[in-house]
């Protein structure tokens, strides 16, 4: 099954990507901070990342 990882820092908007991906059959995880999601990719390998391209202190656009 594709694991995908949602980081985005507005909730709501986490919560509806991972409704809909789950609908559609993916397995999913959330979550709403980006430093918490390079924690978590150190541990967890995912399919697909999907991410807010804008937040703080770590954002979609670090390399």
């Amino acid at each position: 099954m594709t694991q995908i990882l949602v980081v985005d820092d507005e909730k709501k908007m986490g919560i509806l990507i991972e409704g809909t991906l789950k609908d559609a059959g993916y397995s999913v995880r959330t979550i709403t901070s980006g430093d918490k999601a390079l924690e978590l990719l150190k541990k967890t390998t995912y399919d697909i990342v999907i991410t807010d391209l804008k937040m703080e202190p770590v954002d979609g656009c670090r390399s």
